[in-house]
């Protein structure tokens, strides 16, 4: 079953919070990236492309949401949902030649490779374009997944603070939780991290990045003991 997540419809006379604005604001750029990997989808294919939903999610959303600073922004990350490498291997290479395409000269970088697997163990995940498209001067990565919603990308996430995304119809903010809270929430303390070594090292890096903005993260004692031990006794 989906974990609840907080889903706002995108239109004229909705009544958005300040986070919300902040995304809005980068909206055409957003709506411009989610075009082109969505065109690349279609093109590879053109009778299901429907059913593989197009996802801005992660850091980038996170920082413009609390931030509205394009500074804080390191690379931008775009999902192809209900899309899996190990099944539909072929069709998810078409798909990052297709992207290659419309890449931009500064830099063109294809690598389909194996990226993660989740908690359970269940679900893999491939980086097919890692580069830069024309137009837009952050690093891009895009990734498929075998998650079929944005609440499913979310549990597969190992912070609650990354829990935000854009879908060019739907803005989802569950992250904001912790920057209410002032902590960070880990989502494997009970079912394990898959690579806690990786998850203790970002945990540090995200709380020194907020730690002089308005939005402290504080990352506990307790659950970085916790990812220490889980590494320890892999």
């Amino acid at each position: 079953m989906d974990k609840y997540v907080k889903q706002i419809t995108v239109h004229a006379n909705s009544l958005f919070t300040r986070e919300e604005r902040h995304i809005l604001n980068w909206r055409g750029l957003f709506d411009s990236l989610i075009m082109k990997v969505t065109q690349s989808v279609i093109k590879a294919d053109p009778l299901m492309s429907n059913t593989r939903p197009v996802v801005i999610a992660g850091g980038c959303i996170r920082d413009i949401a609390m931030t509205n600073d394009w500074n804080y922004v390191k690379d931008i990350d775009i999902c192809v949902l209900n899309t899996s490498y190990t099944n539909e291997t072929k069709l998810v290479q078409e798909i990052g030649h297709n992207m290659c395409t419309q890449s931009s000269s500064k830099e063109t970088a294809l690598a389909i490779r194996y990226f993660y697997a989740d908690h359970e163990g269940t679900r893999s995940n491939a980086i097919i374009f890692d580069g830069f498209f024309t137009g837009c001067d952050t690093r891009i990565q895009v990734m498929t997944s075998e998650a079929q919603s944005v609440a499913d990308l979310f549990a597969s996430f190992d912070m609650r603070a990354c829990e935000f995304a854009y879908d060019g119809s739907h803005i989802y903010t569950s992250g904001i939780q912790d920057f209410e809270e002032g902590r960070i929430t880990l989502n494997y303390k009970k079912t394990g991290a898959p690579t806690p070594l990786d998850t203790l090292r970002r945990g540090f890096l995200l709380s020194n990045k907020y730690f002089k903005t308005p939005h402290p993260l504080q990352f506990t004692r307790d659950d970085i003991l916790t990812l220490a031990n889980m590494e320890l006794w892999r």
